[in-house]
Parts: structure tokens; C-alpha cells; sequence
């Protein structure tokens, strides 16, 4: 084995026990889950937030990851196929709608925006990259919740304060409907006069890779599933899952269920 700097494996250790965790951890909680004593992860600490990699609440002592780390992790997105591509669906979708656009993958406390353009009339809710959307009242969350697998939505909503309000009922009642129209939809849900629209985007073997997202203001822009709005989303969003690897429509379970009512 080469030989390393052990200061490097100590702070990757304690980055990684923060970004596997659900929530923010206590200086307690990361020591014990490393095996170091509390002073020496104390150190590390002090370091990895001077850097920006981790966060530390000034109100409660504990700790997330930093706006750097979310910097590096954006970056090496955007050095991806799936980064390139999603980046140039969000402008397409946008020059076509003149809509406020946006791409989101899931993250460890929910919807992550990971690529955003702002349309030609600014909203005050412009998703920016690096944006963790609501779990609830969120067009894009209900894509997730619709089509994302149970044992990567639960504990997500069991450890988020706004997870709260998606009761297995509401739950059950978002699937059905996502499914059913093959979008979600929200409007007026958190602003005023604003609605949205988000699209699956599937990947390979039909596994959900992320939404697409158009928002725009109640009277210029439609949430109606059968919109003009919600068809150029499809088409943007059906665009990109074949860009990445989607083949099949019938991978999709939206699609499935569409194609059942129609024979």
C-alpha cells in the first residue's frame, strides 16, 4: 500500500460520517461514530469548518456539511455526462418557455438543485444551485415522492422537520396523482401567484435520475398537466432520460399506467 498522509484519512473519515448522516450531528455523535477521542475530532473540526467543508450551527454546536463541500460536489456534477447534459435540458426548456427552469437530483435531506436558469420575467423563488427544496407543497419534491424507492424517502422524511407534513395518506394521494398525470403540479402551495410543474427524468433501466422543473407566474404559465407548459416539459424531460440512458417508455411507471387506460 502507498503510503498516504493519515491527516487527510482522518478528515475524509469525519466528512464522510457527516455526509452519511440524515440530519446535523453533535461533536458527541461524530467522535463516537469515528472512534476518536473527542478532542481530536474537536481539532478536526475546528479545521474542516475554517475550510468551509463543514458547517457548524452557532446556535446549537452541531455540525453539517459547508458551502464548499457543496461547491466541489456542483462542480464534479457539472463534469459528469449527466451533469453536462441536465445543464443544457434546463437552458433548452428555458429559451423554449421563457419559464424559470431547473434540474434536481436527491440528496441526503431532500430535492437538491443542481442546475437552475432564471427565466425572463424574475421570480422571487428562483431555485438556485445548491437549493434543498421543501418536502411538502413542492412540485419537484413530488416527483421524488412518486417515483423515488420507500427506503431512500423515508428516512429523508422521518428526519426533516417539514416531512412532517406528508402523512402516509398525502403520501399516497402524491404518487397516485403524479403518476397518474405523468407530472407534478403545485400552485399557490408557498408563493403567491406562482405555480410549477416538474417532469421525471429516468435513467438507465428505468431508475428515477432526477426532475426537471418549470416555474412561472398564475396567468403566463399553466400547472394544468395538460397544458401546453406541461407538454414542452415532457418533451424536455423525455429528451434528457433517453440522453442518459432511458430506452424504453415502458420503464416508466407513469407511462405504464397511461398506456393501460388507453387499450
Amino acid at each position: 500500500m502507498k503510503k498516504g498522509i493519515g491527516s487527510v484519512d482522518t478528515a475524509v473519515t469525519l466528512m464522510r460520517i457527516i455526509e452519511q448522516s440524515q440530519g446535523p450531528l453533535t461533536l458527541t455523535q461524530i467522535s463516537r461514530t469515528a472512534g476518536f477521542l473527542l478532542s481530536k475530532t474537536h481539532h478536526y473540526m475546528v479545521s474542516l469548518v475554517r475550510t468551509g467543508l463543514v458547517s457548524q450551527d452557532s446556535a446549537t454546536g452541531h455540525y453539517g456539511l459547508g458551502s464548499y463541500a457543496l461547491q466541489i460536489g456542483l462542480a464534479a456534477l457539472a463534469r459528469t455526462d449527466i451533469g453536462t447534459l441536465a445543464a443544457q435540458a434546463v437552458r433548452n426548456l428555458r429559451d423554449e418557455t421563457g419559464h424559470t427552469t431547473c434540474f434536481s437530483l436527491w440528496g441526503n435531506r431532500g430535492p437538491l438543485v443542481v442546475h437552475s436558469e432564471q427565466g425572463l420575467r424574475p421570480l422571487s423563488v428562483h431555485q438556485r444551485m445548491g437549493t434543498v427544496l421543501p418536502l411538502w407543497g413542492s412540485a419537484t419534491a413530488d416527483v421524488f415522492l412518486a417515483w423515488m424507492p420507500g427506503h431512500l424517502v423515508e428516512p429523508v422524511l422521518a428526519a426533516a422537520k417539514d416531512g412532517n407534513g406528508v402523512s402516509a395518506s398525502r403520501l399516497g394521494e402524491i404518487k397516485v396523482r403524479t403518476r397518474r398525470d405523468g407530472v407534478a403540479h403545485e400552485a399557490n402551495t408557498r408563493t403567491p401567484n406562482v405555480a410549477a410543474l416538474a417532469a421525471p427524468v429516468f435513467g438507465h433501466g428505468g431508475a428515477l435520475a432526477g426532475a426537471l422543473t418549470s416555474i412561472g407566474f398564475i396567468g403566463e404559465f399553466s400547472d394544468n398537466p395538460r397544458s401546453r407548459d406541461a407538454t414542452i416539459l415532457r418533451k424536455h424531460a423525455a429528451a434528457l432520460s433517453q440522453a442518459i440512458g432511458f430506452r424504453s417508455a415502458l420503464e416508466s411507471p407513469g407511462v405504464k399506467s397511461r398506456q393501460r387506460r388507453r387499450s
